[in-house]
């Protein structure tokens, strides 16, 4: 089946040519004699659209080029997008643009509430910082006002003012009664009301005396409580001095018994070195003797085997002696009896002798070679012997020696080892004392720092008694008060001692001292204080008399 493609014809029908069909294009399109040559019906040919066919020949010629169309198609619609969004995004009278504007004064109206917050946090950490500071001031001052000093200072300045409240009374006593002589030369209607304005007056000392009396019951109630705290604490100082003493106590038990342990280790180590040289001379004495035992019995086994060499050859010599008195006895016999038969067995006599003489060569010679053989195989046997108990003697040496060595290397180590022990034990001493002097010198300088740290803090406090003293003193004066309770007062040195007020050290003034800078503990007795009441009392009678 043809197919054509034209513009003109659709479906079999007929619509006509087109100007712009080039020769080209109807060349293209089949000749309408050769579809009929062919006897195909051209009303059963299906002729297709320009644009179908050119799709068709894509689709068949270029399969990616659908695929390439969608892909740009989507491409353009992107970029159109993302330049329609840089277009209207700072426009301002969108949706999105007022979006935008809202979320952008919320976040500065955010940051600017967290700067305020923290401003605020900040404040608030530097008031309490503030706070803490005036606390630790007020607590350091209220702190500071508890020393024995500043209350004795204190107890200075009550009493100036004190003073300067009994002045005050005096000078109003001597108006009073200048206004008292007055009013005697009054009427009596003065005296009535003066009466009433005196019993209120008195109404008012009465109640101020009993506060005072109040007051001084509680400081005689305060005073013995502290008389209390200082025997307790006087007993606690007794308790912790014996402690002190039974623990020095304790370390020189400990350091005696240290030096006992250590000479019976030593006594020990003498001892064990007498038995060890003991037991080695008695060793060297045993192998001596071992040796002596061992040639003595091999010079004895020497001459026994002499002896014995020699009797096997006085047995040989005697057999031999024997053999020949018996033949020279047969002999001589044969010649005394048989002297008849002499000619008749001359020859067979001389055979027989013949012989006997080849058969005694023979024997001898058998007994020579015997003799000689037993000899030789005597010879060979004593080499032999020789030279085994030579072997042997020389292989007990080497024992006897590998022994000595053994047991002198074991000495040597025995030795070597009491000797490095006590180099040790020498060497530990010796660190202990060096380790004991370190630490006695460190302990020195740690005791002087901390003196002169005490000696800094003392003078500090010295300094900063003596500006609020002349600021107390100043204030004083400005009030027109006695200071002369506030100057000694603001005198009297640290320690609450009765001796000179040492100012090298800061002001301080003790009673008793030791060796060094610490003061000695003072302590009054019940029996001290009774004694004393009972003085002071006989001096007041006396004094009254």
């Amino acid at each position: 089946m043809s197919t054509t493609s034209t513009s003109v014809v659709q479906y079999g029908r007929r619509k006509g040519w087109q100007r712009e069909n080039t020769e080209e294009e109807l060349s293209k399109i089949a000749p309408t004699g050769e579809l009929i040559s062919k006897g195909i019906d051209l009303r059963q040919v299906t002729v297709l659209p320009k644009q179908e066919w050119e799709r068709i020949q894509d689709k068949l010629n270029n399969p990616d080029k659908e695929l390439k169309r969608i892909l740009a198609e989507v491409k353009e619609k992107k970029d159109l997008h993302l330049r329609s969004k840089e277009v209207v995004k700072n426009w301002t009278n969108t949706i999105t643009g007022q979006r935008q504007k809202r979320l952008s004064f919320k976040k500065l109206r955010e940051e600017r509430e967290e700067k305020e917050k923290q401003n605020i946090d900040l404040e608030e950490a530097k008031y309490q910082a503030e706070k803490r500071r005036e606390a630790i001031e007020n607590a350091q001052l209220k702190q500071y006002y508890m020393t024995d000093r500043i209350k004795n200072f204190h107890s200075g300045l009550l009493l100036t003012q004190v003073m300067k409240e009994r002045e005050a009374q005096i000078e109003l006593k001597k108006k009073m009664d200048l206004i008292y002589k007055k009013k005697e030369q009054e009427p009596e209607g003065c005296l009535l009301k003066e009466r009433r304005t005196e019993h209120e007056r008195f109404l008012a000392r009465k109640a101020e005396y009993d506060d005072l009396l109040e007051q001084i019951e509680q400081h005689i109630y305060l005073k013995k409580l502290e008389k209390q705290d200082n025997i307790k604490e006087g007993k606690e100082i007794q308790r912790m001095t014996r402690l002190y003493e039974q623990e020095m106590q304790q370390k020189h038990e400990q350091k005696q018994q240290e030096k006992m342990e250590q000479m019976k280790a030593y006594r020990a180590y003498v001892t064990d070195r007498d038995l060890l040289r003991a037991l080695e001379k008695q060793n060297i004495e045993e192998e001596d003797e071992k040796i002596r035992l061992f040639v003595k019995a091999k010079q004895n086994l020497l001459k026994l085997r002499k002896e014995k060499e020699m009797e096997i050859q006085r047995n040989v010599e005697s057999h031999r002696n024997r053999i020949s008195e018996f033949l020279f006895e047969q002999l001589k016999e044969k010649l005394e009896n048989e002297d008849e038969r002499i000619a008749r067995s001359v020859a067979e006599l001389e055979e027989n002798k013949e012989q006997e003489n080849r058969r005694k060569e023979e024997k001898q010679k058998r007994d020579l070679k015997a003799i000689a053989e037993h000899r030789e195989a005597m010879r060979q046997r004593k080499e032999k012997q020789e030279k085994e108990d030579k072997l042997q003697a020389v292989q007990n040496l080497q024992a006897i020696q590998e022994a000595d060595w053994y047991f002198l290397e074991q000495q040597k180590e025995k030795m070597k080892k009491v000797k490095d022990d006590c180099m040790e034990q020498q060497n530990y001493i010796i660190q202990q004392m060096v380790d004991k002097k370190t630490k006695l010198r460190l302990t020195k300088e740690a005791d002087r720092d901390y003196e002169r740290q005490n000696e800094a803090v003392r003078i500090l406090e010295e300094k900063r008694f003596q500006e609020y003293a002349q600021d107390v003193i100043n204030s004083a004066l400005r009030a027109s008060q006695n200071p002369y309770p506030l100057l000694q007062a603001a005198r009297a040195a640290i320690g609450g001692g009765h001796g000179r007020a040492y100012l090298e050290r800061g002001s301080s003034q003790l009673s008793y001292q030791s060796q060094g800078t610490a003061e000695l503990p003072t302590y009054h007795g019940t029996t001290t204080e009774e004694i004393k009441n009972i003085s002071d009392t006989k001096d007041n009678q006396n004094a009254k008399k």
